[in-house]
């Protein structure tokens, strides 16, 4: 696992553990995190990536007790994010189709 990935994996436990300011972190860390992996996949309005940025920290967090320990972090935020990126219309501004966002948290 990739140091990213171990962090984000440590918050996501302590955070369903009880620890709020583990939670706090997490979706603070994942907001740096996909503000510029989509910032680099967007031509368009910053909005459109904002928004996504938005969407998906809510998708994790409103998921979050379905996370299974025994699979990568970045296994877990792909799902929503993947989802989002395809399903909302964007007018052709998106630079990037859903198959080739890698989630791994080095590669973002």
């Amino acid at each position: 696992m990739t140091a990213p990935e171990d962090r984000l994996r440590s918050l996501m436990m302590r955070g369903l553990n009880g620890d709020a300011a583990s939670h706090s972190r997490l979706l603070s860390e994942l907001s740096v995190l996909l503000r510029g992996f989509y910032s680099r996949r967007f031509s368009g309005d910053a909005s459109d990536a904002e928004d996504l940025v938005q969407e998906t920290l809510i998708a994790v967090d409103t998921r979050r007790e379905s996370y299974d320990p025994s699979k990568p972090f970045a296994q877990f935020d792909q799902g929503p994010h993947v989802r989002l990126f395809r399903d909302r219309p964007y007018g052709g501004r998106g630079t990037a189709s859903a198959q080739t966002m890698p989630m791994d948290p080095a590669t973002r």
